[in-house]
């Protein structure tokens, strides 16, 4: 995963630790945009 991504990620983690749903949300998203971004770079 990019750097900027894993480091908002783990920023999110701290921050709201107690929230896991919203980090699971969170992780999809930046994961679901990474991919789209690849696959649009690849056209």
């Amino acid at each position: 995963m990019n750097a900027y991504i894993e480091r908002v990620i783990e920023q999110v983690k701290k921050r709201d630790a107690h929230e896991p749903e919203f980090i699971q949300t969170v992780e999809e998203v930046f994961s679901s945009i990474e991919k789209r971004s690849r696959t649009a770079s690849r056209i």
